[in-house]
């Protein structure tokens, strides 16, 4: 069943004398200061929802506290 099938392998070796890949350092820091910046925006965003949150829920809690004292 299986003994006119031939199996071919086809083996190529790349040319070393090309260079493969370059990096650029200035377009790299360019976009590594991007997306630093970009990182820096959203934990200042986070942050500052934080605080609003936290002082929020405390002054909840004040006057939930006022108002079951006075009952």
């Amino acid at each position: 069943m299986f003994k006119k099938h031939q199996l071919a392998v086809k083996v190529e070796k790349k040319n070393n004398d090309a260079p493969s890949y370059t990096i650029d350092p200035t377009s790299f820091s360019r976009k590594t200061a991007i997306v630093l910046d970009a990182i820096e925006n959203v934990g200042k965003k986070v942050f500052l929802g934080v605080c609003i949150y936290v002082l929020l829920d405390t002054y909840r809690q004040v006057e939930v506290a006022k108002n079951t004292n006075h009952s």
